[in-house]
C-alpha cells in the first residue's frame, strides 16, 4: 500500500490512568502548607530510595516523615525494613494517602499498620 493513500486505523488508546500518588501527595502538601507546615519533598533520584516522600516541619508539632501511598498503594519490602530500622531509633514515619489523613499526624506514628495486609490496613 502506498504511504500517501493509507487511511489512519482506528485503535482505542486506554484513557490515561493519570498518577494518584503524585495527585494525592500534592494536595497532601497544599493543606499541610495552608496550615503553617514547612513541607519539602524528599524523592527524586535513586539515592532516595526507601525514603518517605516528605519531610514536614511544623512550629507547634515538630517534625514528621511522611511517605504518600494511594489508598490500595503498598509499602515495598525496603520501606519495612528501612521504616523499622528508624523506629528503633525513634524517628517516626507517618503513612497518609491524601489530606484526608492528615489528622494522623497528631497521633503515632504509623507505617506498621500499612505494612499489614490491605483487609487490615486503616480506613
Amino acid at each position: 500500500m502506498d504511504w500517501r493513500t493509507a487511511r489512519p486505523v482506528n485503535v482505542d488508546y486506554k484513557k490515561p490512568r493519570g498518577k494518584p500518588e503524585k495527585e494525592g501527595s500534592d494536595r497532601l502538601r497544599l493543606h499541610l502548607a495552608k496550615m503553617g507546615w514547612y513541607v519539602k519533598k524528599t524523592h527524586g533520584s535513586m539515592f532516595s530510595e526507601n525514603w518517605p516522600d516528605l519531610y514536614a516541619i511544623h512550629a507547634l508539632h515538630g517534625p514528621r516523615w511522611i511517605e504518600t501511598k494511594t489508598p490500595n498503594g503498598e509499602l515495598s519490602y525496603g520501606q519495612i525494613q528501612e521504616f523499622n530500622k528508624w523506629g528503633q531509633l525513634g524517628v517516626g514515619v507517618w503513612v497518609l494517602r491524601d489530606e484526608k489523613d492528615i489528622k494522623w499526624l497528631f497521633e503515632d506514628p504509623n507505617w506498621h499498620k500499612f505494612a499489614l495486609p490491605k483487609r487490615q490496613r486503616p480506613e
